[in-house]
């Protein structure tokens, strides 16, 4: 009498002594031949070099950012003047002191650019006194700062998280 397993291929009991099924094909890895099908490795590699090179899969697949970008850019597409300002004051403060690799609104990164940790932007991230710190400016209303600190602190739980609310005046529109 014949079992059948979860894949639906015959199974028969020992004392049937029958011979085993032949294995199934699995697809090569790699293939030499020209004009026949690629391997299952060799499809891979093409799609995620295509990808890469369309820059679909680049922030996907880098270890770590690229370039540093220049600190006098804004936190956000859509900048708070309060924050903005404080933010520059900040990084003078920073570059002041001896402060090392600050980064504004770009992907966190460990201590000394050692490893992304996170495709999140901090607003604000630098290394001081062998130590990292990444900055999140506030505003009161905004509902959006805790998550982003408990995001970073998950992201690198060696590094200091620092949430920092800035009440806008009222007669400033943003």
């Amino acid at each position: 009498m014949g079992l059948t397993d979860c894949a639906n291929t015959p199974r028969v009991r020992a004392s049937e002594e029958e011979e085993p099924p032949a294995p199934q094909e699995r697809p090569e890895l790699f293939t030499a031949r020209g004009g026949a099908r690629l391997g299952a490795a060799q499809e891979f590699f093409i799609a995620l070099a295509t990808g890469v090179v369309a820059g679909k899969l680049m922030n996907a697949t880098r270890p770590v950012p690229g370039y540093r970008l220049n600190t006098d850019r804004p936190i956000s597409p859509s900048p708070s003047p309060s924050q903005n300002a404080q933010l520059q004051r900040d990084i003078k403060f920073l570059e002041e002191r001896g402060a090392t690799n600050i980064r504004v609104n770009q992907q966190q990164l460990t201590l000394r650019n050692g490893q992304r940790v996170g495709i999140n932007r901090p607003d604000l991230q630098f290394d001081y006194n062998g130590r990292r710190y990444s900055v999140e400016y506030d505003s009161p209303s905004s509902g959006r700062g805790p998550g982003h600190q408990a995001r970073l602190t998950a992201n690198d739980p060696e590094a200091t998280i620092i949430r920092i609310i800035i009440p806008e005046p009222r007669d400033v529109t943003p």
